[in-house]
């Protein structure tokens, strides 16, 4: 069974709203189209607390969707397991027909270490994304076309913030400025974080202050 990471969050503001995690990755220094998304969102009223649980469990995701800006929402219609330490588990094609997308065996292999999602000639523009999960949530995605090959080396970075987020939602990371980054160290898989009287967040590592 895979390790199991748990968030646990207070609300010691004066404010209802929603917890959200969000995952960045490398790659988007120089992908500017690969966004991430509201991985997970939970409502939190002041006084109370929260909990959110996870899994290292990579996957492939796929979801029609209009072009991709901050604040769409994301759904996925199809999530296919993938494992980055599998050659024969890492990659997937994107095709499109009559009847809709899917994602099929893979016809090019992404390096190891990697996760790699190739589309083929049937996949329209702009009329549909894909991305990686963790935990069966969608966490990151790239607008789909024709022919593109997408390679992701994943070394998440984890992060919260406050405010009014639904999941799936594309986060505009310009404007996270009172996120706070999650980390955990090894041997450490439950940790804790307040929303502060003053609205900011702290992260209490393993111990709760």
């Amino acid at each position: 069974m895979s390790t199991q990471y748990t968030l646990n969050v207070s609300n010691s503001s004066a404010r209802p709203g929603y917890f959200c995690i969000y995952q960045t990755f490398d790659e988007q220094e120089v992908m500017i189209n690969l966004f991430s998304l509201a991985w997970f969102s939970k409502g939190c009223n002041p006084g109370t607390q929260v909990s959110f649980r996870w899994s290292i469990d990579y996957g492939f995701c796929w979801g029609e969707t209009e072009t991709l800006v901050p604040g769409v929402t994301f759904a996925a219609s199809e999530t296919k397991d993938g494992d980055p330490s599998r050659i024969d588990q890492n990659s997937t094609n994107l095709t499109h027909n009559a009847f809709g997308y899917n994602f099929t065996g893979a016809s090019k292999t992404a390096p190891m270490g990697t996760l790699g999602i190739f589309t083929d000639d049937t996949v329209p523009v702009n009329k549909a994304a894909v991305g990686i999960s963790m935990g069966g949530s969608p966490a990151l995605v790239v607008q789909a076309g024709p022919n593109l090959d997408f390679i992701f080396k994943p070394h998440p970075r984890y992060w919260i913030c406050f405010g009014n987020y639904i999941q799936g939602q594309v986060i505009d990371l310009n404007m996270m400025t009172a996120a706070q980054e999650i980390e955990f160290f090894p041997n450490e898989y439950t940790i804790y974080a307040t929303l502060q009287p003053n609205n900011t967040i702290k992260v209490n590592g393993m111990l709760s202050d």
